[in-house]
């Protein structure tokens, strides 16, 4: 199955559909260092269906700084050439947002195109599933109490909306979004009410889980 994560972090959500054989074709995030590791985990299984795992832990015996990470890869290249398009396509360094706003970012536009890139890469087709959850601070009970009355103007409230965007556009069979429990909460719960009704509006169904009752669907709430 064929997989865009979004809003990726350093990947973790992406390895557990690793684990079940889906094949993830590009994942956006903004952090470089994020990127970084996302990139040395498709070291890691690249070389595992090359049955070359020797090759990727030598990469780990000499990757020990950072600062010359490209440098450490070479030799990796070296032998596997099309490893360094892989990681190229696959891995957006991209943040979501206005580029009138804000010059650092990308808009939907351009993100879609750089997706849909990705698919041709891998020569998909079409997109079976959607991962992924916006920054969570806006959300998280810590967060809004660190940010106080800001956290109502705070714009990660709405970057919902670009993963939404995105789901739009390729249609998948389901998406997957991930967050914090304090999402139920967020602005007296009308955060999540937008968010339904937001998806509803492009055909999707959001569900918490299989009980009516969102708060009995929060896993592991106090870990």
């Amino acid at each position: 199955m064929i997989v865009i994560d979004l809003f990726s972090g350093a990947g973790g959500l992406s390895e557990g559909f690793h684990t079940h054989d889906f094949k993830i074709v590009s994942h956006v995030e903004k952090e470089y260092w994020a990127c970084e590791t996302i990139k040395t985990r498709l070291f890691y299984h690249f070389l595992k269906a090359q049955n070359d795992l020797e090759l990727y832990h030598e990469y780990l015996r000499v990757s020990d700084n950072y600062r010359n990470i490209e440098q450490s890869r070479a030799f990796v290249f070296q032998r596997y050439p099309e490893l360094r398009e892989k990681l190229e396509m696959e891995v957006l360094n991209r943040k979501f947002g206005n580029p009138h706003n804000d010059p650092t970012a990308t808009s939907s536009t351009q993100m879609i195109q750089l997706i849909q890139n990705s698919l041709q890469y891998s020569r998909a087709t079409s997109v079976d599933l959607i991962i992924g959850g916006p920054p969570c601070q806006a959300y998280s009970l810590v967060g809004r109490s660190r940010m106080k009355e800001s956290v109502g103007k705070d714009s990660r409230n709405y970057l919902f909306q670009y993963y939404k965007r995105i789901v739009d556009e390729f249609k998948p069979k389901a998406f997957v979004f991930e967050n914090v429990p304090g999402i139920l909460t967020a602005k007296q719960g009308k955060v999540y009410q937008e968010i339904k009704e937001s998806f509803d509006q492009i055909g999707y169904t959001v569900l918490s889980g299989t009980s009516q009752e969102d708060r009995s669907n929060v896993i592991n709430r106090f870990c």
